[in-house]
């Protein structure tokens, strides 16, 4: 396995993420690769260096996808989502194990399943910026990354787990996001510990059988949880997703090709696409030192 310079990658993502902002915003014409580079403040060649340090491609490959996905409005998408998975399943699909308690749809999303419940917690460098990571007893109980408003995961993280008891543990919380973003992973299979009510968790457990670097609709969702007229309601468990990435949120699109929301903005949601494009092209990545 390469390893990831975490460090570094967070500080690329910060150039990446301008860049990206520089082609989502309205443009009178489409930019080219040397455009990306200005956006950056970087010649094409640096601006090659830094993207394969970072996902292992340069500036014409990212051109070309983001290309596709503007002008072509598409991702690649997965072929066909499973059925719904059983609610009693507590492994569905690897590396991931779900360990869950089914809130009734009438209890506020606040409420924590257990107000006792110790939660490890830390903030960490990562391939799409600072995240926050939250550990309980059980597993993986949040994973969320830093936005312009200051405070903003944290305040999410203490809502969603009302009443836990915090510890900041920084050594405990780093292990667990260095398996998450340099897979794959390493012994049993990570847990992820979570409530919300039984559409919620039928929703996120179907996310996670969307493959990596592929796409799946809101409405493509809604069926797969044999709901299929309830988009928005499934739209709306996406974005309450408490354990971002892992629970791979980011891999739903609108069905025109649109780019939709995302909890920790809409720029990341395409950096994570393309980093995860970028794993598949089968390009080494630079061994750290």
């Amino acid at each position: 396995m390469n390893s990831i310079d975490f460090e570094q990658a967070c500080k690329d993502y910060k150039i990446i993420e301008n860049v990206l902002q520089f082609w989502i915003n309205p443009q009178a014409a489409i930019p080219d690769a040397k455009a990306l580079a200005r956006a950056a403040g970087m010649q094409t060649v640096e601006l090659d260096q830094l993207l394969n340090r970072w996902a292992g491609i340069d500036a014409g490959i990212l051109f070309a996808w983001l290309t596709q996905s503007f002008v072509q409005h598409s991702w690649p998408r997965a072929a066909d989502i499973p059925a719904a998975v059983s609610e009693t399943e507590t492994s569905f699909w690897r590396p991931l194990v779900f360990r869950t308690h089914l809130r009734p749809s009438s209890i506020p999303s606040e409420a924590s399943a257990d107000e006792n419940e110790r939660m490890l917690y830390g903030v960490h460098p990562t391939p799409f910026g600072p995240a926050l990571i939250g550990l309980t007893g059980r597993g993986i109980g949040w994973l969320s990354f830093e936005t312009q408003k200051s405070g903003e995961g944290l305040k999410a993280m203490q809502g969603y787990w009302h009443g836990a008891r915090w510890v900041h543990h920084p050594k405990a919380t780093r292990i667990m996001i260095e398996r998450i973003f340099a897979p794959p992973f390493a012994g049993p299979p990570p847990a992820v510990h979570l409530h919300g009510t039984p559409f919620q968790i039928r929703v996120w457990r179907q996310l996670c059988t969307v493959p990596s670097a592929s796409s799946t609709t809101y409405s493509a969702l809604a069926k797969a949880v044999r709901r299929p007229r309830a988009i928005r309601a499934a739209a709306t468990s996406v974005g309450k997703n408490p354990i971002s990435y892992l629970i791979p949120c980011h891999r739903v699109w609108r069905k025109n090709g649109g780019v939709g929301g995302y909890r920790w903005g809409i720029t990341r949601k395409y950096a994570m696409m393309i980093w995860e494009m970028g794993q598949q092209t089968g390009h080494s990545r630079p061994q750290s030192a």
